[in-house]
């Protein structure tokens, strides 16, 4: 359907099925250092209209349900105290595997891409701390929520920090936090050390990993870690390009499948994983898929992508 921003709804439907409590929800925010123009939410709402649950959109906010995610999402406005919600939750209560992480961070991206149009527009991010992050003996007697700041979280974490100290001094597990509120290929993308099946890869030098990784199809374990890292740089690019939001989950989605088996398999795909790898991204190289507003990110990385088409070819079977 097609959305006319002046002619939403000023109020807020009555039942939007989206209980903000409910377990498993992220919470996001962007807190306006001066104003919070009016027209950032029905800009959201526009270029990301397809996500729209039910037409339950109104001037204010939006209910947001992406297809092949089990997720959904609310964003909406505070005018009077300038800050712009993102709330993103499991349609499922305890579904790990429903895509939370990575719709918060296209969210997240959407907004950042509508600021940049505006001249001296200042924002800072802020995150809502998770309860399961707190160290435990911090647990005792504390039922409230807390924030943090978004970049802070981050830089703790590229100078080598274990622990937060939140503003109300209690201790939380950087790590947890992290493995919460990010997917891994964010993690890298903000160069934040992780652990994982391919231990310790670090975002600044992907030349580096410890560990052992055994290959049982011909490609060494530096191999990997170079397809790892070119396929982060493949989704880096997606994130940034200009292109409507399915568009950049079909493609995102696409390229974590690739590498969460490269990864988890440590190399050792069976045939038909190979080929359809191979297929999906000669096609985004050729632009036979329909990611029209992929077409500069192709052709950015057309040495990239030729190289891991290469690389796939390798496999011994």
């Amino acid at each position: 359907h097609i959305i006319f921003p002046d002619k939403l709804a000023p109020k807020q439907p009555d039942d939007l099925g989206f209980d903000n409590s409910k377990l498993g929800t992220l919470k996001f925010e962007f807190q306006f250092r001066g104003f919070l123009p009016r027209h950032v939410m029905p800009m959201f709402s526009v270029e990301n209209h397809q996500n729209i649950k039910d037409r339950l959109v109104w001037q204010n906010g939006a209910i947001f349900q992406l297809k092949d995610h089990h997720v959904l999402a609310r964003v909406q406005v505070d005018y009077h105290d300038r800050v712009l919600n993102i709330w993103v939750q499991p349609e499922q209560e305890g579904d790990p595997n429903s895509g939370v992480r990575e719709v918060l961070e296209i969210f997240r991206h959407g907004v950042k891409e509508i600021l940049k149009r505006m001249d001296k527009l200042e924002s800072d991010e802020k995150v809502q701390l998770p309860r399961e992050a707190l160290i435990t003996d911090e647990r005792f007697g504390f039922d409230g929520d807390e924030k943090a700041s978004y970049g802070q979280l981050i830089a703790c974490a590229r100078n080598g920090n274990t622990e937060f100290i939140s503003e109300s001094a209690r201790k939380y597990d950087l790590r947890k936090i992290l493995g919460v509120i990010m997917s891994e290929d964010k993690q890298r993308e903000a160069g934040v050390v992780i652990n994982g099946p391919v231990a310790a890869l670090s975002v600044g030098d992907h030349s580096r990993a410890s560990g052992t990784v055994n290959i049982a199809n011909g490609l060494s374990a530096d191999d990997v870690k170079k397809l790892v890292s070119s396929l982060d740089g493949l989704v880096k690019g997606v994130f940034e390009c200009e292109a409507a939001t399915a568009e950049k989950m079909a493609a995102v989605e696409a390229l974590s499948q690739l590498k969460k088996a490269l990864v988890e398999k440590q190399g050792d795909l069976s045939e038909s994983e190979v080929q359809q790898a191979k297929s999906w991204l000669t096609k985004f190289k050729e632009g036979s898929l329909k990611l029209f507003g992929m077409a500069k990110v192709a052709k950015d990385h057309e040495g990239t992508i030729t190289w891991l088409v290469e690389k796939l070819a390798e496999l011994k079977f």
